[in-house]
């Protein structure tokens, strides 16, 4: 389970209902026509056996994408002395046009993505605060931190 450490000016609730992810944060909604709550969430997929490495995890998700969405961005990254992998996508799903930003860790035979999911047009109302959170996580002490846009 993950530790969380949530500034309280932050309007995340954690939620229970989606029982894949290890971690999966809402926004509130900004009012009565809202129709989709952007989120973050941690996932954790078991590779032991498969013999699949953060280069071929990542080809393997690119592909994905394709299938429904346009790539924008896909690069490796490093944080918190780990490398992983930055993707940047939007697509459709359910008639929504959505944008997600995605990190990818791999360690022990498990990879752990981390995703930002939002309306296209919303995304960028919450991306410094996802980000924040995204590149505070901390594999080897299963954390992640919530900052509000423009704090330390």
């Amino acid at each position: 389970e993950f530790k969380t450490v949530i500034n309280e000016k932050i309007e995340l609730k954690q939620s229970k209902e989606n029982y894949s992810a290890e971690l999966f944060l809402l926004t509130e909604k900004k009012d009565n026509t809202d129709d989709f709550i952007e989120n973050l969430n941690v996932l954790k997929q078991d590779l032991k056996g498969k013999n699949i490495d953060l280069n071929k995890f990542v080809k393997i998700s690119e592909q994905q994408i394709s299938n429904f969405g346009q790539l924008i961005e896909s690069k490796q990254i490093n944080k918190n002395k780990r490398t992983g992998h930055l993707m940047l996508y939007e697509g459709e799903m359910k008639g929504q046009k959505l944008k997600f930003f995605q990190y990818f860790f791999i360690k022990n035979e498990k990879a752990y993505i981390l995703t930002y999911t939002a309306k296209t047009e919303d995304f960028d109302l919450y991306f410094n605060t996802m980000k924040s959170a995204m590149d505070s996580f901390d594999l080897n002490r299963k954390s992640l931190k919530h900052y509000q846009k423009g704090a330390n």
